[in-house]
């Protein structure tokens, strides 16, 4: 962890933007505009068992532009009862935080979009992250 940045929110949570920094002369390596993401592992022993979906990693889209040399942001909502979301929250500049890129496959191969001259874009919340991307990619498309 780079640099923490946090917004107050609603009464719910609050909204945090932390920086993660990447070996010199590295981007993220993810495709935004084709939906893909990070996953963020918990760490061994962490709690979390108030969840069916336990430790298990969490997605995550970077909200800085993926082509960023040196570092990239993740924006998140910290929820009361979110495990992932607790667990970056409590981080600190200078931790290690065990990512992944999505898997099993990149989106460039899971994810392929019909041709045609229009396209529609539903997000809801958090999901503008993900929708700004997309809409980048198919204009640049166009």
């Amino acid at each position: 962890l780079v640099d923490p940045d946090v917004a107050n929110a609603k009464a719910s949570g609050r909204v945090w933007r932390l920086t993660f920094g990447l070996e010199p002369g590295t981007s993220v390596g993810v495709d935004l505009g084709r939906g893909e993401h990070v996953k963020v592992k918990l760490p061994d022993g962490f709690a979390c068992t108030h969840t069916p979906k336990g430790t298990k990693p969490r997605s995550y889209s970077p909200t800085s532009d993926p082509a960023r040399v040196g570092s990239f942001d993740l924006t998140f909502k910290e929820y009361a009862e979110g495990c992932a979301s607790k667990y970056l929250a409590s981080t600190s500049v200078g931790d290690r935080v065990m990512m992944s890129r999505g898997w099993p496959l990149p989106a460039s191969v899971m994810m392929r979009r019909s041709p045609g001259r229009r396209i529609g874009l539903v997000a809801m919340g958090i999901g503008i992250t993900e929708a700004v991307w997309v809409a980048q990619e198919e204009l640049g498309r166009s």
